[in-house]
Parts: structure tokens; sequence; C-alpha cells
């Protein structure tokens, strides 16, 4: 339950599973339930937690490897120093779309969404396994006024070394109850509000792709990955996002701004490119289903694009 933020927080948190930690560059992943949410940890701290508030699920906060939370505390704490308190519904770390079956998941702000709801079936498995990760699969139907238009499982696994703290997804999307149109809008899917200091326009931030674009040109460009960085506190700090081969539209779209917002959008096709004969829709027929897979990585350091490609392809070689 969202409302628990902050109590939780203030929470002490003990590993449930015993693992041996003789080796001391290992970080050990651990999720536990409490109150309806589920609280992750790295070495008993908090990395992040899986709430879910009227809207739709989301990851918040997100600790990096410095304890430096690295996505934005709006709209969960309000009047942080430096944060901006636009777009409300960009909710550190989601996913969602602005246009199933025509109806808008994304902008909590409009009258349409507030009838749009990502709602909880029930979470499958949360656990620790033998290599130290923790893992959550749950699953969600998407309702308009009530009226399930499709549902999703979606899997997260969390993962972490000295210099990194890893988030994988795969979100597969399931046309369980009749055909559904997937639209194309920029406004979609997977995706991270970050800490102010990862704004380009006014804080210096740096953001580069796999295409070699940088700064506001990456926006709408097709890329395997994605990389925005900064100092914060002292410490260099980098927040990267990669996209799968064998993920729909592959290398993806990105809708990534210049005040702090990273999403990637397979369907903005219209958008992107400002042809309108470039549509991004799909549908899906009744029984399909569209899986993604996504990293994240919250890591010390600037890291360069050799760096990324090679953090890709250990991925996508997994």
């Amino acid at each position: 339950m969202a409302n628990s933020i902050v109590n939780s927080l203030l929470l002490p948190l003990t590993a449930s599973l015993c693992i041996s930690c003789s080796d001391t560059s290992v970080n050990i992943a651990d999720i536990q339930e409490k109150e309806g949410d589920y609280i992750v940890t790295i070495d008993g701290q908090l990395f992040t937690q899986y709430l879910h508030d009227e809207q739709k699920p989301f990851l918040y906060p997100v600790i990096g490897p410095t304890g430096v939370n690295m996505t934005r505390e709006f709209p969960m704490k309000k009047d942080v120093p430096g944060e901006s308190q636009d777009h409300p519904w960009q909710s550190s770390v989601f996913f969602t779309h602005g246009s199933v079956n025509g109806h808008d998941f994304w902008n909590e702000r409009t009258e349409e969404q507030q009838d749009a709801r990502i709602e909880l079936i029930e979470v499958e498995e949360a656990k620790q396994d033998s290599k130290g990760q923790a893992h959550i699969t749950a699953t969600h139907k998407w309702t308009h006024k009530g009226e399930t238009l499709m549902t999703d499982r979606t899997e997260i696994s969390f993962s972490a070394d000295a210099e990194k703290r890893i988030i994988d997804f795969k979100i597969s999307l399931i046309a369980s109850e009749a055909d559904v149109e997937l639209g194309d809008t920029k406004e979609g899917c997977m995706g991270v509000r970050m800490h102010h200091k990862f704004r380009v326009k006014d804080q210096g931030a740096q953001v580069i792709n796999s295409a070699g674009d940088s700064g506001k040109s990456v926006w709408g460009k097709s890329a395997k990955w994605i990389t925005y960085s900064n100092e914060i506190l002292g410490e260099n700090l980098a927040i990267s996002m990669l996209d799968h081969p064998d993920n729909f539209r592959y290398p993806t779209t990105w809708h990534a701004r210049d005040y702090g917002l990273v999403a990637a959008n397979a369907f903005g096709l219209k958008h992107f490119t400002k042809d309108e004969n470039n549509s991004g829709d799909i549908i899906l027929k009744k029984g399909e289903q569209l899986s993604f897979s996504y990293r994240l990585i919250f890591q010390k350091g600037d890291p360069q694009a050799t760096d990324l490609d090679q953090l890709h392809q250990e991925w996508t070689e997994q």
C-alpha cells in the first residue's frame, strides 16, 4: 500500500534466507512483504519498494550504490529542494501506456485517465534465489470504468554489485478479454522519472544513446540503450536503460526528455517521426500477448558508449 511508504522505510529489515556471504564482493538482494507492499533490500539496506497507488504499480525509491535515491521523490514526497512538481503521474519507475483501446493510462490529470487503472490481481511469487537475487511476479488488470481491457504479467528481478544496482523487467501484455489496440502515442511505456540532477536542460546532466545521439536529439530516436549521467553529492552517477533484442520493434524508440524523464516506447512512431503514414498502432487478437524485457542500471561512475555496449552484450547473452 503506497500510504505505508514512509513507515516502511523506517522498519528494521532482516534476511529471510541464509546465504553464505564469505565473498564480500557479492551483494545480496532480498524481498519481503509488509502490509501489501514489497520491500527489496541489498545487504539489509533498502533498495526499493514495489508499491501500488490508485492508478498503477511502481517502484519507489531506488537507492543507488552511494545511498542516494536516484529517482524523483515527487509526488510521493512534496517540496523536496531542487525538484520540480510537473507531470505527477511520472512516479519513479513505472510501466504504462497512453492509448489502450483509445483510453489514456498515462496522464493521471485528465478526466479520462481517472477512469483508467492498472489494478493488482495477485502477487504470484516474491522470493530470494540461491544466487542472492530477489524476484517478484505479479499480475494486473488494465481497467477502464471497471471494464477489463487486458491483463499483464510483470516479472521483476533485483541484483547488485559494489558499483551497480540492477532491475530487470519482463512485462507481458495479454489480450485476455478481447482484441486490444495499443495505439500510437508518445506517452509510454517503461518509464523512469529521475533525480533532478539528471535534468539535461538546467543541471548539466549528459545523455547519450547507442546510436551516438546526445542531448535533446535523443528524443524519439531508435537505440538499444540510453544513459543519463551527472554528479550528485560529489559522486558521479548514471542511470541506464537497455532494450532487449527479442523486444517488439527493437531497437526501441525513446520518449527521452531533457527534464528528467526517460521511457522506452515502441509504439509512438507517428509522434516521433512526424510522419502521419508511419503508424505505431498494433492490435493484439484475443489470446495473444506481447512481451517486453528491459534492464535498468543505477550505477557509480560515468559509463561511456563502450561500457554500455559491453553491459548490453553481457545481459542479452545470458
